[in-house]
Formats: structure tokens, sequence, C-alpha cells
């Protein structure tokens, strides 16, 4: 067994994803720097996909879930376009988990599916409202920035209350982690920004709140 099939077989055992130290543990793989590079590899391979946990503070390697093919009649019955690679979640995924997350918590959720002009996601709980704006991940960072840039913008323009509340739903992915961390904090304070992080963990996705 190569130490690359020694760290897969780990994998499979975690579907929740494993940092770099924790495998090279698990594994007997060392030293770490050696189970970083193969985990490297095997990401450009397709295998296994590396993400920021925002809890953790660290980079989680986790399997990529192969799923079937939907048939004719379950594509039909999806009322929501999700991505096509299933290791990365597009607009609409995050707007169904927040669709999943904040109904049960007691909100009643409207949601703008696909391109609808208007605020992504506006929930309402007893005298509270929140508004949502919501993005995907993709490929590329610097589109990435630049949609996190817009949503941003969006956000700001739509603040027509002082009453509302407001945030932005993102996956948990590097790139949109570091863009809210270096936003001032006094920003955030200020205008009571809450951001809501999107996850998958396993067959589950799982969203992660933080306000300020």
């Amino acid at each position: 067994m190569t130490n690359a099939d020694r760290i897969l077989d780990i994998l499979k055992r975690y579907p929740e994803g494993l940092d770099d130290d924790e495998l090279s543990q698990l594994s007997g793989v060392t030293p770490r720097q050696t189970v970083n590079q193969i985990a490297r590899s095997l990401e450009v391979q397709g295998t296994l996909i590396r993400r920021r946990d925002f809890v953790r503070g660290k980079i989680v390697n986790r399997l990529i879930k192969r799923e079937a093919p939907l048939s004719l009649v379950e594509a039909r019955g999806v009322k929501h376009q999700s991505s096509a690679h299933p290791a990365i979640l597009s607009e609409d995924d995050v707007k169904k988990a927040m669709l999943d997350h904040l109904t049960q918590d007691g909100w009643t959720v409207h949601v703008k599916w696909g391109r609808a002009p208007g605020i992504d996601i506006e929930a309402v709980l007893g005298e509270r409202v929140l508004c949502i704006e919501a993005k995907g991940e993709v490929s590329l960072r610097p589109q990435m920035v630049n949609y996190f840039l817009g949503a941003l913008g969006e956000l700001l323009q739509r603040m027509d209350a002082p009453s509302k509340e407001y945030g932005l739903a993102l996956p948990t992915h590097s790139t949109y982690v570091g863009l809210v961390n270096r936003l001032p904090l006094w920003v955030k304070q200020r205008l009571n920004l809450q951001f809501f992080f999107v996850r998958r963990d396993g067959d589950n996705v799982v969203v992660d709140h933080q306000s300020f």
C-alpha cells in the first residue's frame, strides 16, 4: 500500500475531513510535509478537495463524493440549479442551505433563485427582518473576489432600514474567509453585518454563523 493509498483509506473513514496533521498522525505518513504534497497531488487529480474549515481554522482534506447523475424525472423535480461539480457549492446551493438553516430556526424565508432580481434571501422572524446576499464558489480566485465585492456593494445599497439585519452567505472557501477577515472589525460592528459560511460535511451541508 502506497502512502497515497493510506491517506485515501483514512479519509474514507472520516467523511467530515481531516487536516494534514491529523492525516499524518492517523495514517502514519511522516513528515507532515509529505502528507501535504500527496494531498495537493490528489487534489490536482480530482480525488479530494482541500478547503479551509472556518471553524477549525485549518485547511481540511475531504474526498470528493461521486454522485450518480439524476434521472430525467429527478432532474425535472429539482427547483434550484445546483453546481455540476459535487464538490463546489453554487450560488443556489448556498441559497438552499440557508433556506434549510433558517427554516429550522423558525424563520419564514423567501429566496430568489438563479438570477432573479431583488435581495437573494429575505427572512422574517417576528419583528426581525434579515436580508442576505448569497454568492457561490468558482474555480478562479479573482472571480470570487469580484463576487464578494459585488455582493457587499449590493448589500450596502439595499440597507434601506436600520431596523433590518443584513448579511452575506458564502461558501467556506479560503478566499471568501480571507476577504471577510480583512474587513475592518469596526466596519462590521458598525453595520452589524452577519456572515454565513456554507460547507459540505460528508453528505450534509453545514452553515456556520458569524456576527460582530
